[in-house]
Formats: structure tokens, C-alpha cells, sequence
């Protein structure tokens, strides 16, 4: 059985990532110089203030570790569930208005329909008929 990480533990790694993250985050700044994108332009002038908050965030982990584990505490409950929080919410207002919005205006402008929502007279019921299944021993050992 899997050990659970104390918070110090996770406080510790979570001072070892900011020097990956920033460091991943400042390739992407300078990448575009290299792999040549015309539409993304390269800013190699934050890289190095970049670098230097990722550092200094990872030595202030390793020097101040009781101090570290409030920062980590602070991060995880306010600051990710603020951006979760944002970013769900754009997210899904993005979803719905640029890819739902103009489907089901298509749809509707073409007058496709997926539910038979029609009443129509002379019918014994709204019901859609169904197959029978066979009943075998096998569909209920395979049920999924």
C-alpha cells in the first residue's frame, strides 16, 4: 500500500518544480527563435527575470522550509482554486459560445432535428420500437 506524502513532502517537491516550471515556461518564451513561427513572437527578455523568480523560489524552499510548507498551504487552497476556478469557467463559456453556439445554429438553420418532438395524429403510441434480445447465458457473463 501506497504511503501517503506528508506536507512537508509535498511542500518540498512543490519547491523543486518552480525551477522546471519556469524553466519550461521560458523555452516556450525563446522557442519560436529556433523552431521559426512567424505568427508567435520570441521574447527573450523575460527569460532571465523568469529564471530568477524560479531560483529564488527554489532556494527560499530549501532554506526556509517551515515558511515554505505556509506558502505551499497558501498556494494550494487559494491560488489553485482561484484559478480552477477562473479557468473552468472560461473554458466552458469559450466551449459553449465559439463551438456549441454556432452548431446548434447550423443545425437549426438546416432543420435538423434529433428528437421526434413532432405530434403527429393517427399514431397508437410515441413509443419507438425495440428488437427483442436474445436471452443466452453468454449476455450476462459479457455484460459490458
Amino acid at each position: 500500500m501506497a504511503r501517503k506524502k506528508s506536507q512537508e513532502q509535498l511542500a518540498r517537491e512543490f519547491g523543486y518544480m518552480w525551477p522546471i516550471f519556469t524553466g519550461l515556461l521560458a523555452l516556450v518564451m525563446i522557442a519560436p527563435k529556433w523552431i521559426g513561427f512567424l505568427w508567435w513572437e520570441a521574447k527573450p527578455n523575460a527569460v532571465v527575470p523568469l529564471m530568477s523568480v524560479g531560483l529564488s523560489l527554489f532556494v527560499i524552499s530549501l532554506i526556509f522550509r517551515k515558511a515554505w510548507v505556509y506558502f505551499f498551504r497558501f498556494w494550494m487552497h487559494w491560488v489553485s482554486r482561484t484559478m480552477a476556478w477562473v479557468m473552468t469557467h472560461v473554458l466552458l463559456s469559450l466551449f459553449f459560445f465559439l463551438i456549441m453556439s454556432p452548431y446548434v445554429l447550423l443545425l437549426r438553420l438546416f432543420g435538423k432535428r434529433f428528437l421526434d418532438t413532432e405530434w403527429k395524429d393517427g399514431k397508437d403510441s410515441y413509443w419507438l420500437p425495440r428488437e427483442a434480445p436474445e436471452y443466452e447465458l453468454e449476455r450476462y457473463r459479457k455484460q459490458f
